[in-house]
């Protein structure tokens, strides 16, 4: 799998190349995948990683068009968020304008750390706690349990199928 960063606009690139390094350097922050719950997970995967690029690629491609004066993340204010969401929502599946949603939640996040010129500034629904509990395929992000919890429960299962075994 390959980083297309050649579909970024030029004004947007160099801060995305950061975010997509943060993101494979050092996962999404701590805040994110809390936010999340089990169905978020620090790491993800390099497909999940270039669905992002994408998805932000076209993000920053609608910013580029509808706002041209626009020349950092720092600039993109929370209406052009909102344009960009509503548009995805007359247009495609609600499905799929959910994943570009997160993915502009998730580049806000991860820039949070970076220059206030890179910063995405914060979207006019980064709280909402409406699309957390999504009943999309989970990422199986549950912690393992302890072998403190499994050891018993192995030696229970061991005992159970062997007592009532012919």
């Amino acid at each position: 799998l390959v980083c297309n960063f050649e579909s970024i606009p030029v004004e947007f690139k160099q801060s995305v190349k950061k975010a997509v390094w943060l993101l494979i350097n050092e996962g999404k922050p701590d805040g994110v995948v809390r936010r999340g719950g089990t169905n978020a997970k620090k790491w993800i995967s390099a497909g999940a990683i270039t669905q992002f690029l994408y998805q932000i690629g076209s993000f920053l491609r609608f910013v580029a068009t509808e706002t041209p004066e626009v020349r950092s993340l720092g600039g993109i204010v929370s209406e052009t968020m909102d344009l960009y969401v509503n548009s995805l929502v007359d247009r495609v599946d609600s499905r799929y304008a959910l994943v570009h949603y997160g993915s502009i939640r998730l580049l806000h996040d991860i820039t949070a750390s970076l220059p206030a010129r890179q910063q995405l500034r914060a979207p006019s629904w980064v709280d909402d706690k409406v699309f957390i509990s999504r009943t999309g395929p989970s990422d199986n992000a549950t912690p393992p349990m302890p072998e403190a919890v499994l050891t018993p429960m192995l030696l229970w299962s061991v005992a159970f199928i062997e007592q009532f075994a012919d």
